[in-house]
């Protein structure tokens, strides 16, 4: 696919932040991705995590705006 946008990450390596302007669809061909947001102490909150051969459709492709959370 000419659009798709092929990107392996490392451990501990963020796709996107809170903050960021992210209007793509994600589809985890292996492994799995944790989505967090980050609260008033600095701690992670854990939201969900994406399985392996499992999409996800940020809400920015529907709305304007900045991420809540980071992956």
């Amino acid at each position: 696919m000419k659009e798709a946008i092929h990107n392996k990450l490392n451990k501990r390596q963020y796709l996107t932040r809170q903050g960021d302007v992210w209007p793509y669809v994600m589809f985890v061909i292996t492994g799995q991705i944790r989505w967090a947001m980050l609260v008033t102490s600095g701690k992670e909150h854990i939201l969900f995590n994406i399985e392996e051969n499992k999409s996800f459709w940020g809400q920015l492709i529907f709305a304007d705006g900045e991420m809540p959370a980071l992956s």
